[in-house]
């Protein structure tokens, strides 16, 4: 019988080790490895998330108030769109975290799933709207052409 010393404190036999589970949480087969600085899964990259998230959805709503001021170009339906993307997003977040946690994902994968839709909408109006460009008397179309 190998004996093998427990991390925290005591000893434990080979035949202990295949009774009892591991402390270390299972990996699923289809969740990349965990890591610090930037896996899907990683507290770090949760955190990135939500800081560009942060900073996309303020000049997102600078850019909508100025369009509905008429002060900056966008399409008639920015505004059901506005609404729209808002449903879809939470939608999508929901059931993706959802399925991270029944998968038994860690607390950090989970919210992630719960944010990336709404993260990849800020992300593409803050690039779809800054984009189009400010009315600027004389010109037309998008900005700087």
């Amino acid at each position: 019988m190998i004996q093998s010393f427990f991390p925290f404190g005591g000893r434990r036999t080979n035949e202990d080790e295949a009774q009892t589970p591991s402390p270390v949480t299972p990996q699923m087969e289809d969740e990349e490895p965990l890591n610090a600085w930037g896996a899907p899964s990683s507290p770090m990259h949760l955190y990135l998330t939500l800081m560009r998230m942060g900073l996309d959805a303020p000049s997102v709503v600078a850019m909508r108030t100025m369009s509905a001021a008429g002060f900056w170009n966008a399409s008639p339906s920015e505004s059901s769109l506005m609404i729209r993307e808002k449903q879809e997003a939470f939608a999508k977040g929901a059931a993706a975290a959802t399925l991270a946690m029944m998968r038994g994902s860690s607390p950090a994968t989970i919210m992630l799933e719960a944010i990336k839709p709404a993260g990849v909408t800020t992300g593409s109006n803050a690039r779809r709207l800054s984009e189009i460009g400010p009315k600027i008397p004389g010109r037309s179309g998008t900005f700087g052409q």
